[in-house]
């Protein structure tokens, strides 16, 4: 029979999502004590000065928020684990389009493209008159930015749940995909030459007597179960 790797992915995604978040929770809670640190310190004056253009503020939290959650994603999808913390914890890899590994810059592209909709609305407010604080009104600038940001929300919503949640739209552009990682421990497939992977049978763990065969080329593996 054929060995799915890549079904029933979706809701174990949300969860992972849920766990990931916890890390940037933390995250967050050690800049908002620093934040603390300073208003002890009586260096708010000098902090403030550094958002006294929407520019600065957006750089800001550019840098100390987003660039970070970025590179956590990446980094981890890249690593021999292929998958963040949460990812692991729920049986999930994330693979090129075959089922390869995914390169760092393929990870880097998908969390980049991740964070467009959190990054465009944090541009959007940052040049909204009157914000952090009291905001009387909305441009029309505001206005259609934020509309986009939605937009884009809902594009992302709709392409993880009609992709089974396998593939979001930023999967597809980066080249990637979620499977579940392998339940069954395999040992190396023997015959391995420089132009791929060459087809071999090798042996299971577990009861009975099961061999996988491994066929493909480049970053694509198929594999195949049989008793």
């Amino acid at each position: 029979m054929e060995q799915r790797t890549d079904g029933g992915v979706r809701m174990r995604r949300v969860a992972a999502f849920l766990l990931d978040h916890l890390v940037i929770l933390a995250y967050l809670s050690a800049l908002a004590t620093v934040g603390l640190v300073l208003i002890r310190l009586g260096l708010v004056d000098r902090v403030a000065g550094v958002l006294d253009a929407p520019w600065k503020g957006q750089a800001l939290g550019l840098f100390l928020v987003t660039l970070p959650w970025i590179m956590y994603h990446a980094s981890w999808e890249a690593s021999p684990m292929a998958a963040t913390p949460g990812k692991l914890l729920l049986g999930l890899r994330v693979t090129g389009v075959h089922g390869g590994p995914a390169t760092i810059e393929r990870t880097t592209l998908r969390s980049a493209m991740k964070f467009v909709p959190w990054e465009l609305s944090h541009t959007v407010l940052w040049h909204i008159p009157g914000w952090p604080g009291p905001v009387a009104a909305l441009g029309p600038g505001a206005t259609v930015g934020l509309a986009l940001v939605w937009v884009l929300v809902a594009v992302y919503l709709g392409s993880f749940i009609l992709g089974g949640g396998r593939r979001a739209v930023y999967d597809h552009w980066a080249g990637t995909r979620i499977t579940r990682a392998a339940s069954h421990p395999v040992e190396a497939p023997r015959g391995m030459g420089p132009g791929g992977w060459h087809r071999d049978r090798i042996a299971l763990t577990g009861a009975g007597r099961r061999s996988l065969r491994v066929s493909g080329q480049g970053d694509s593996v198929q594999t195949r179960v049989s008793q």
